[in-house]
Protein backbone atom coordinates (compact mmCIF):
# COMPACT_ATOMS: atom_id res chain seq x y z
CA UNK A 1 0.00 0.00 0.00
CA UNK A 2 2.55 2.75 -1.17
CA UNK A 3 -0.13 5.54 -1.13
CA UNK A 4 -3.11 5.83 1.81
CA UNK A 5 -5.86 8.39 0.88
CA UNK A 6 -9.32 7.95 3.16
CA UNK A 7 -11.70 10.36 4.62
CA UNK A 8 -13.26 9.38 7.93
CA UNK A 9 -17.07 11.98 8.67
CA UNK A 10 -18.95 11.83 11.17
CA UNK A 11 -22.21 13.54 12.31
CA UNK A 12 -22.85 15.70 14.86
CA UNK A 13 -26.78 16.41 16.21
CA UNK A 14 -27.48 19.74 17.27
CA UNK A 15 -28.65 19.34 20.96
CA UNK A 16 -29.33 22.29 23.11
CA UNK A 17 -26.50 21.75 25.02
CA UNK A 18 -24.47 21.83 21.73
CA UNK A 19 -26.09 25.00 21.20
CA UNK A 20 -25.33 26.43 24.53
CA UNK A 21 -22.23 25.90 24.17
CA UNK A 22 -21.87 27.47 21.56
CA UNK A 23 -23.50 30.48 22.19
CA UNK A 24 -21.56 31.14 25.24
CA UNK A 25 -18.11 30.53 23.60
CA UNK A 26 -19.00 32.33 20.62
CA UNK A 27 -18.05 28.75 18.47
CA UNK A 28 -20.38 27.97 15.32
CA UNK A 29 -21.78 24.38 16.09
CA UNK A 30 -21.04 22.02 12.78
CA UNK A 31 -22.78 20.01 11.25
CA UNK A 32 -19.96 17.70 10.93
CA UNK A 33 -16.06 16.16 11.63
CA UNK A 34 -14.34 15.38 8.47
CA UNK A 35 -10.84 14.21 8.31
CA UNK A 36 -8.96 13.41 5.34
CA UNK A 37 -5.08 11.63 5.16
CA UNK A 38 -3.43 11.61 2.50
CA UNK A 39 0.16 9.76 2.93
CA UNK A 40 2.61 7.26 1.50
CA UNK A 41 3.18 4.46 3.21
CA UNK A 42 5.63 2.21 1.64
CA UNK A 43 5.59 -0.51 3.74
CA UNK A 44 5.62 -3.29 0.69
CA UNK A 45 8.98 -1.79 -0.65
CA UNK A 46 10.99 -3.66 1.59
CA UNK A 47 10.70 -6.80 3.86
CA UNK A 48 10.55 -5.39 7.42
CA UNK A 49 10.50 -6.87 10.73
CA UNK A 50 9.54 -3.76 13.22
CA UNK A 51 7.33 -0.63 12.44
CA UNK A 52 6.27 2.44 14.50
CA UNK A 53 3.47 4.61 13.85
CA UNK A 54 3.73 7.88 16.45
CA UNK A 55 2.71 11.21 16.90
CA UNK A 56 0.90 13.21 19.43
CA UNK A 57 -2.65 12.45 20.71
CA UNK A 58 -5.34 13.04 18.37
CA UNK A 59 -3.08 12.76 15.08
CA UNK A 60 -5.02 9.50 13.77
CA UNK A 61 -2.50 7.03 14.92
CA UNK A 62 -5.42 4.42 15.42
CA UNK A 63 -7.04 5.14 12.46
CA UNK A 64 -4.48 5.15 10.41
CA UNK A 65 -3.25 1.71 12.14
CA UNK A 66 -7.05 0.47 11.44
CA UNK A 67 -6.88 1.24 7.73
CA UNK A 68 -3.63 -0.63 7.34
CA UNK A 69 -3.59 -3.66 9.55
CA UNK A 70 -7.57 -4.19 10.49
CA UNK A 71 -8.07 -6.83 12.80
CA UNK A 72 -4.28 -6.96 13.45
CA UNK A 73 -4.46 -3.98 15.28
CA UNK A 74 -4.91 -5.21 19.70
CA UNK A 75 -5.80 -2.66 22.03
CA UNK A 76 -6.18 -4.86 25.01
CA UNK A 77 -8.01 -7.97 26.44
CA UNK A 78 -10.49 -9.31 28.70
CA UNK A 79 -8.73 -11.17 31.70
CA UNK A 80 -10.51 -13.62 33.29
CA UNK A 81 -10.14 -12.19 37.44
CA UNK A 82 -10.09 -15.89 38.72
CA UNK A 83 -7.54 -17.48 36.50
CA UNK A 84 -4.13 -17.26 36.52
CA UNK A 85 -2.19 -15.04 33.76
CA UNK A 86 -0.82 -18.53 31.99
CA UNK A 87 -4.80 -20.04 31.69
CA UNK A 88 -5.83 -16.95 29.88
CA UNK A 89 -4.40 -17.77 26.66
CA UNK A 90 -5.43 -20.30 24.14
CA UNK A 91 -6.85 -23.78 25.45
CA UNK A 92 -4.94 -25.46 22.90
CA UNK A 93 -2.01 -24.01 23.33
CA UNK A 94 1.27 -25.90 25.45
CA UNK A 95 2.56 -24.60 28.37
CA UNK A 96 5.77 -24.25 27.54
CA UNK A 97 4.43 -22.42 24.44
CA UNK A 98 2.78 -19.77 26.43
CA UNK A 99 5.59 -19.56 28.94
CA UNK A 100 7.86 -18.91 25.93
CA UNK A 101 5.65 -16.14 24.90
CA UNK A 102 5.87 -14.57 28.25
CA UNK A 103 9.42 -14.89 28.28
CA UNK A 104 10.09 -13.56 25.22
CA UNK A 105 8.53 -10.21 26.01
CA UNK A 106 10.96 -9.82 29.56
CA UNK A 107 8.32 -11.15 31.89
CA UNK A 108 10.14 -14.63 32.74
CA UNK A 109 8.61 -14.22 36.48
CA UNK A 110 7.16 -17.75 37.06
CA UNK A 111 5.52 -16.96 40.21
CA UNK A 112 3.71 -13.86 38.65
CA UNK A 113 2.65 -15.95 36.18
CA UNK A 114 0.44 -17.59 38.63
CA UNK A 115 -1.47 -15.09 39.61
CA UNK A 116 -4.79 -13.38 38.17
CA UNK A 117 -4.35 -10.58 35.52
CA UNK A 118 -5.42 -7.47 37.86
CA UNK A 119 -3.04 -8.70 40.81
CA UNK A 120 -0.16 -7.47 38.38
CA UNK A 121 1.56 -4.20 38.62
CA UNK A 122 0.81 -2.10 35.31
CA UNK A 123 4.25 -2.79 34.27
CA UNK A 124 3.40 -7.17 34.28
CA UNK A 125 -0.17 -6.23 32.54
CA UNK A 126 1.58 -4.35 30.09
CA UNK A 127 4.23 -7.42 29.13
CA UNK A 128 1.50 -10.16 29.53
CA UNK A 129 -0.85 -7.99 27.36
CA UNK A 130 2.02 -7.98 24.45
CA UNK A 131 2.93 -11.94 24.91
CA UNK A 132 -0.95 -12.26 24.61
CA UNK A 133 -0.51 -10.72 21.58
CA UNK A 134 1.93 -12.36 19.82
CA UNK A 135 0.46 -15.74 21.08
CA UNK A 136 -2.78 -15.35 19.30
CA UNK A 137 -1.98 -13.59 16.47
CA UNK A 138 0.00 -15.38 13.32
CA UNK A 139 2.12 -12.78 11.06
CA UNK A 140 1.81 -9.25 11.50
CA UNK A 141 0.75 -7.86 14.92
CA UNK A 142 -0.16 -4.21 15.66
CA UNK A 143 -0.27 -3.09 19.41
CA UNK A 144 -1.92 0.45 19.97
CA UNK A 145 -1.12 2.37 22.92
CA UNK A 146 1.81 0.88 23.24
CA UNK A 147 3.93 2.03 26.58
CA UNK A 148 1.17 4.46 27.39
CA UNK A 149 0.37 3.26 30.61
CA UNK A 150 3.99 2.26 31.74
CA UNK A 151 6.22 4.58 33.02
CA UNK A 152 9.25 5.75 30.71
CA UNK A 153 11.91 3.49 31.99
CA UNK A 154 9.56 0.39 31.92
CA UNK A 155 8.77 1.59 28.33
CA UNK A 156 12.08 1.51 26.81
CA UNK A 157 12.90 -1.89 28.60
CA UNK A 158 9.37 -3.15 27.15
CA UNK A 159 10.00 -2.16 23.74
CA UNK A 160 13.98 -3.43 23.30
CA UNK A 161 12.37 -7.10 25.09
CA UNK A 162 8.96 -7.31 22.22
CA UNK A 163 11.68 -6.02 19.46
CA UNK A 164 14.50 -8.49 20.37
CA UNK A 165 11.83 -10.88 20.96
CA UNK A 166 9.77 -10.50 17.18
CA UNK A 167 13.19 -10.56 14.95
CA UNK A 168 13.69 -13.96 16.43
CA UNK A 169 10.23 -15.40 15.64
CA UNK A 170 10.25 -16.64 12.00
CA UNK A 171 7.82 -15.18 10.12
CA UNK A 172 6.73 -12.39 12.38
CA UNK A 173 5.84 -8.95 12.19
CA UNK A 174 5.01 -6.41 14.77
CA UNK A 175 3.54 -2.74 14.89
CA UNK A 176 3.94 -0.34 17.46
CA UNK A 177 1.00 2.58 17.67
CA UNK A 178 2.20 5.23 20.44
CA UNK A 179 2.22 9.10 21.35
CA UNK A 180 6.22 8.55 22.72
CA UNK A 181 8.94 9.40 20.85
CA UNK A 182 11.86 8.07 23.83
CA UNK A 183 10.73 4.46 22.74
CA UNK A 184 12.33 4.31 19.17
CA UNK A 185 16.04 3.96 19.98
CA UNK A 186 15.11 1.19 22.07
CA UNK A 187 12.31 -0.59 19.87
CA UNK A 188 14.90 -0.20 16.57
CA UNK A 189 12.15 -0.38 14.47
CA UNK A 190 12.88 -0.78 10.12
CA UNK A 191 10.45 2.00 9.53
CA UNK A 192 8.58 5.45 11.65
CA UNK A 193 5.47 6.89 10.60
CA UNK A 194 5.37 10.05 12.32
CA UNK A 195 2.13 11.95 12.47
CA UNK A 196 3.85 15.07 14.55
CA UNK A 197 5.53 15.10 10.90
CA UNK A 198 2.72 14.86 8.89
CA UNK A 199 2.59 18.36 7.13
CA UNK A 200 6.10 17.74 5.89
CA UNK A 201 7.69 16.08 3.41
CA UNK A 202 8.31 12.85 4.55
CA UNK A 203 6.40 11.34 7.44
CA UNK A 204 7.52 7.83 6.39
CA UNK A 205 11.09 7.03 6.71
CA UNK A 206 12.82 3.86 6.59
CA UNK A 207 15.71 3.67 9.71
CA UNK A 208 18.94 1.54 8.99
CA UNK A 209 19.26 -0.96 12.51
CA UNK A 210 21.06 0.66 15.28
CA UNK A 211 20.99 -1.44 18.08
CA UNK A 212 19.41 -0.47 21.44
CA UNK A 213 21.38 2.09 23.45
CA UNK A 214 24.19 0.18 25.80
CA UNK A 215 22.93 -0.13 29.50
CA UNK A 216 26.02 -0.06 31.65
CA UNK A 217 26.41 -2.31 34.52
CA UNK A 218 28.50 -2.03 37.00
CA UNK A 219 29.32 -5.78 39.19
CA UNK A 220 29.95 -5.84 42.65
CA UNK A 221 30.49 -8.52 45.24
CA UNK A 222 28.23 -8.84 47.89
CA UNK A 223 26.90 -10.12 51.13
CA UNK A 224 24.28 -13.19 51.07
CA UNK A 225 21.69 -10.88 52.96
CA UNK A 226 21.86 -8.84 49.74
CA UNK A 227 19.52 -11.96 48.44
CA UNK A 228 16.09 -10.95 49.93
CA UNK A 229 15.77 -8.27 47.53
CA UNK A 230 15.62 -10.48 44.77
CA UNK A 231 14.08 -13.51 46.53
CA UNK A 232 10.81 -13.27 45.84
CA UNK A 233 11.60 -12.84 41.62
CA UNK A 234 13.56 -16.21 41.16
CA UNK A 235 10.96 -18.50 39.85
CA UNK A 236 12.72 -21.36 42.48
CA UNK A 237 12.09 -21.59 46.35
CA UNK A 238 13.51 -18.18 48.13
CA UNK A 239 15.88 -20.48 49.93
CA UNK A 240 19.98 -20.04 49.26
CA UNK A 241 22.86 -21.83 49.00
CA UNK A 242 25.15 -21.49 52.33
CA UNK A 243 28.60 -20.48 51.23
CA UNK A 244 27.82 -19.00 47.61
CA UNK A 245 29.74 -15.99 46.38
CA UNK A 246 27.35 -13.47 45.37
CA UNK A 247 27.43 -10.66 43.48
CA UNK A 248 24.80 -7.46 41.67
CA UNK A 249 24.95 -5.90 38.93
CA UNK A 250 23.82 -2.42 39.55
CA UNK A 251 22.42 0.39 36.95
CA UNK A 252 23.43 3.70 38.36
CA UNK A 253 22.87 3.65 42.20
CA UNK A 254 19.61 1.20 41.50
CA UNK A 255 20.25 -2.89 41.91
CA UNK A 256 18.81 -4.71 39.05
CA UNK A 257 20.31 -8.47 38.90
CA UNK A 258 21.72 -10.68 41.38
CA UNK A 259 24.21 -14.03 40.42
CA UNK A 260 25.64 -16.23 42.46
CA UNK A 261 28.12 -19.56 42.25
CA UNK A 262 28.93 -22.28 44.96
CA UNK A 263 31.31 -25.19 44.96
CA UNK A 264 30.14 -27.95 42.90
CA UNK A 265 30.08 -30.51 45.73
CA UNK A 266 28.87 -33.42 43.33
CA UNK A 267 31.84 -33.25 40.80
CA UNK A 268 34.10 -32.52 43.37
CA UNK A 269 35.81 -35.95 42.83
CA UNK A 270 36.90 -35.77 39.08
CA UNK A 271 36.34 -31.52 38.92
CA UNK A 272 38.15 -30.47 41.85
CA UNK A 273 37.63 -26.59 40.91
CA UNK A 274 34.20 -26.88 39.18
CA UNK A 275 31.69 -23.98 40.78
CA UNK A 276 27.95 -23.71 39.90
CA UNK A 277 25.61 -21.22 39.14
CA UNK A 278 22.75 -21.32 41.45
CA UNK A 279 20.70 -18.62 41.14
CA UNK A 280 20.25 -15.44 38.53
CA UNK A 281 17.34 -12.92 38.87
CA UNK A 282 17.09 -9.75 36.71
CA UNK A 283 14.37 -7.25 38.64
CA UNK A 284 11.06 -7.73 36.31
CA UNK A 285 11.39 -4.18 35.22
CA UNK A 286 14.59 -4.97 33.76
CA UNK A 287 14.03 -8.44 32.32
CA UNK A 288 13.85 -8.54 28.13
CA UNK A 289 16.95 -7.25 28.36
CA UNK A 290 19.75 -10.19 28.02
CA UNK A 291 21.38 -8.70 31.20
CA UNK A 292 20.85 -12.17 33.18
CA UNK A 293 22.66 -13.87 29.89
CA UNK A 294 25.73 -10.98 30.24
CA UNK A 295 25.87 -11.17 33.96
CA UNK A 296 26.01 -15.15 33.81
CA UNK A 297 28.62 -15.34 31.11
CA UNK A 298 30.55 -12.04 32.40
CA UNK A 299 31.12 -14.07 36.14
CA UNK A 300 31.44 -17.14 34.65
CA UNK A 301 34.65 -15.61 32.49
CA UNK A 302 36.06 -14.43 35.59
CA UNK A 303 36.13 -17.62 37.04
CA UNK A 304 37.70 -19.25 34.45
CA UNK A 305 40.22 -16.21 34.37
CA UNK A 306 41.35 -17.91 37.83
CA UNK A 307 41.31 -21.38 36.49
CA UNK A 308 37.75 -22.42 37.53
CA UNK A 309 35.40 -24.24 35.86
CA UNK A 310 31.51 -22.96 35.74
CA UNK A 311 28.68 -24.98 34.95
CA UNK A 312 25.01 -24.48 35.94
CA UNK A 313 21.62 -26.57 35.49
CA UNK A 314 18.31 -25.05 35.00
CA UNK A 315 14.93 -25.80 34.68
CA UNK A 316 13.83 -22.71 33.19
CA UNK A 317 12.35 -23.18 29.56
CA UNK A 318 13.66 -19.61 28.06
CA UNK A 319 16.95 -19.87 29.90
CA UNK A 320 17.67 -23.79 28.25
CA UNK A 321 16.83 -22.03 24.84
CA UNK A 322 18.96 -18.89 25.50
CA UNK A 323 22.07 -21.06 26.54
CA UNK A 324 21.65 -23.69 23.88
CA UNK A 325 21.18 -20.66 20.79
CA UNK A 326 24.68 -19.48 22.92
CA UNK A 327 28.17 -20.28 21.76
CA UNK A 328 29.59 -19.67 25.19
CA UNK A 329 28.00 -22.72 26.50
CA UNK A 330 28.19 -26.42 26.26
CA UNK A 331 25.39 -28.63 27.01
CA UNK A 332 26.60 -31.13 28.61
CA UNK A 333 22.79 -32.56 29.59
CA UNK A 334 19.79 -32.26 27.86
CA UNK A 335 17.04 -31.51 29.44
CA UNK A 336 15.85 -34.70 31.61
CA UNK A 337 15.29 -34.87 35.63
CA UNK A 338 17.46 -35.93 38.44
CA UNK A 339 15.82 -38.56 40.98
CA UNK A 340 16.13 -37.26 44.26
CA UNK A 341 17.25 -40.02 46.08
CA UNK A 342 19.79 -41.66 43.87
CA UNK A 343 21.07 -38.04 42.14
CA UNK A 344 21.08 -40.27 39.32
CA UNK A 345 20.10 -38.63 35.63
CA UNK A 346 16.85 -40.42 34.11
CA UNK A 347 15.98 -38.87 31.20
CA UNK A 348 12.31 -37.45 30.83
CA UNK A 349 10.95 -39.71 33.93
CA UNK A 350 8.00 -37.32 36.14
CA UNK A 351 8.58 -37.09 40.17
CA UNK A 352 10.87 -33.82 39.45
CA UNK A 353 11.39 -30.93 37.32
CA UNK A 354 12.95 -31.40 34.28
CA UNK A 355 16.34 -29.86 33.98
CA UNK A 356 19.05 -29.08 31.65
CA UNK A 357 22.97 -28.34 32.17
CA UNK A 358 25.94 -26.28 30.85
CA UNK A 359 29.23 -25.81 30.84
CA UNK A 360 31.03 -21.96 30.35
CA UNK A 361 33.25 -22.92 27.26
CA UNK A 362 33.51 -18.49 26.39
CA UNK A 363 36.26 -16.69 27.01
CA UNK A 364 38.05 -15.85 30.22
CA UNK A 365 37.83 -12.19 31.48
CA UNK A 366 41.32 -10.73 32.79
CA UNK A 367 39.37 -7.49 34.94
CA UNK A 368 36.48 -8.66 36.79
CA UNK A 369 35.64 -9.31 40.60
CA UNK A 370 35.71 -12.85 41.33
CA UNK A 371 36.81 -12.53 45.17
CA UNK A 372 38.33 -15.72 45.58
CA UNK A 373 36.23 -16.74 49.16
Amino acid sequence: MPRLEFVRETTIRKTGRVMQLGSLFDVAPEAGHRVEWALDVPIEEKPWTVGLIVGPSGTGKTTIARELFGPKVVTGFDWPADRCIVDAFPDEMATDTAAGFLSAVGFGSVPQWLRPYHVLSTGQQFRATLARALAENDGLVCVDEFTSVVDRQVAQVCAAAVSRAVRRMEGRQFVAVTCHYDVEPWLDPDWVLDLGQADGERPFVWRLLRGRPPIPLTIVRAIPSTWSHFAEHHYLTASHPSGAVCYVAFIGDEPVAWCSLAKDFMRASTTPNGWRLCRTVVLPQYQGLGIGMALREYIAGCWKWVGQRVSTATSHQGLVKAMSRSPRWDCIRGTGTINRKTRNYVGGKTGVRPTASFRYIGPAVEEGPPSWP
